[in-house]
């Protein structure tokens, strides 16, 4: 009996133990988390909306995070009822709303990790592991089990880099270019402006395989992808013409700040609060506001978290132990990256050159930064791992180039994409959390365009060719 056992688990692939092992893992997240919104407070506002999404007088423009630059747009709610519609059958069934709007997460992210494993067929061990390490990573990990949008934007870029590994194997089907426009749609939806950087990215790839005469059946390849990927634009034009125009108003704003402009009218006004301490002063700051001086952000922030602190120190028999360590993570993690608070981070934020915002991108969390947190300490060591898929991306992506198994209009695409979402994030994050969530999902592309761009020719020539199409 012993034998058989271990015979039926060896006859077990280990992709699927993989799975199993994933799945198994975020269920267990999900409940020691369970009823809290710590790890994200606005996860409250994205419940509500849940709640009111099916109420008959639902509109969309009153709702913070879903349809910011919606004011009232029935194809729109009723593409987001669709996004809810599992979790809503929970909730029905007696689910609590939070709970149910997790377990969608879980369940979402779980075809994430399926489509990595068996749509891209990662081909050695090194791609396997990658793709493990990042679906474990705390952001992605964390992430993916809350209900927030994040998990609906990893789904939307797996199943756009796996129909564009599709279309790009055979041509053929119009199966995957339309589920590579449903995800661009689903991706406008969630998130407008990386609907944006990656048709954009597009039409650069299209003009650069005009310019390079590519191969016709290359070229009608990128043709095929603009056409189904405009489908948001055709869908919500007066929509993608707000995120236009509000992009550009938000662009403008940072230039003017990075190259010195006082947006204030008053010329002798100081935007930098004042941080040098006044020996005089007395520390413990004064509760009685005072209109007539400027408030100490920094000192305010501080207060307010050795408040929460004693709080929660006081607090040991009603809080379970492990969330009352998070909790204390977190609050420490506002205060000790570049010594100071959350509040002050997002004010020198703002007055970073357009240079230091990128850079700024790139390296936060600091792995080097002393006296960090422990939750910092994480999330570093996922900084030095997006460092290393850089280097990994863009040698993969060059060396395809050059021995010309990635047409060179392809390669435009892969680059610009990275750079047009690595310049959104400079310019609209202005504080270290935001950023870690925003930069979590480019991290997943990179990862499987890397994954894609590596196996391109395996993929390739275990298909049948294509007339017109050329040999890259």
């Amino acid at each position: 009996m012993l034998q058989r056992s271990n015979s039926q688990l060896k006859k077990i692939k280990p992709s699927v133990l993989i799975l199993v092992t994933f799945a198994i893992c975020h269920i267990l997240f999900i409940f020691l988390i369970y009823g809290n919104y710590f790890l994200a407070p606005d996860e409250s506002g994205y419940e509500k909306t849940f709640l009111n999404l099916y109420k008959s007088d639902f509109s969309v423009g009153t709702h913070g995070g879903w349809g910011i630059f919606l004011n009232d747009n029935f194809l729109y709610t009723q593409i987001l009822r669709l996004f809810y519609f599992f979790p809503s059958i929970l909730l029905w069934l007696g689910t609590e709303s939070l709970l149910a709007m997790r377990l969608w997460s879980l369940m979402l992210t779980f075809v994430c990790f399926y489509l990595a494993f068996t749509s891209l067929k990662p081909s050695s061990t090194k791609q396997k592991l990658a793709i493990i390490a990042v679906f474990f990573s705390p952001t992605i990990f964390t992430f993916s089990s809350l209900g927030l949008r994040e998990p609906f934007i990893y789904l939307f870029t797996t199943l756009i880099v796996v129909s564009l590994s599709k279309c790009l194997i055979s041509d053929k089907t119009i199966k995957w270019y339309s589920v590579f426009g449903l995800s661009m749609v689903g991706l406008f939806v969630t998130k407008p402006y990386l609907y944006n950087t990656l048709f954009l990215s597009l039409i650069f790839a299209l003009f650069f395989a005009i310019i390079a005469r590519s191969d016709t059946g290359e070229k009608k390849i990128v043709i095929k992808l603009v056409i189904f990927g405009a489908v948001p634009i055709l869908l919500f034009p007066s929509a993608q013409f707000q995120v236009a125009k509000s992009s550009i108003d938000f662009a403008k704003r940072s230039l003017s700040i990075s190259s010195g402009a006082n947006p204030t009218p008053n010329p002798t006004s100081n935007l930098t609060p004042n941080l040098t301490p006044n020996p005089t002063s007395n520390p413990t700051p004064n509760p009685t506001p005072n209109p007539t001086s400027k408030p100490n952000l920094e000192e305010i922030s501080s207060y307010t978290t050795h408040l929460l602190k004693l709080e929660l120190n006081e607090s040991i028999d009603s809080i379970n132990p492990i969330k009352k360590f998070l909790l204390l993570n977190l609050l420490e993690s506002s205060e000790s990256y570049d010594g100071s608070t959350a509040i002050n981070k997002a004010q020198k934020s703002a007055e970073f050159t357009g240079l230091d915002k990128v850079r700024w991108v790139i390296t936060s969390p600091n792995p080097f930064e002393k006296n960090a947190s422990l939750i910092l300490k994480l999330l570093s060591v996922e900084t030095l791992f997006f460092w290393l898929l850089l280097i990994v991306y863009f040698a993969t992506v060059f060396t395809g180039i050059l021995q010309r198994r990635i047409p060179i209009h392809l390669g435009i695409f892969f680059f610009s994409w990275f750079l047009l979402s690595l310049l959104s994030m400079a310019f609209l994050d202005t504080n270290e959390g935001t950023l870690i969530r925003h930069r979590s999902p480019l991290v997943l592309a990179l990862l499987l365009i890397t994954i894609l761009c590596q196996n391109l020719r395996e993929l390739r020539s275990n298909q049948q060719p294509i007339k017109a199409r050329g040999d890259v």
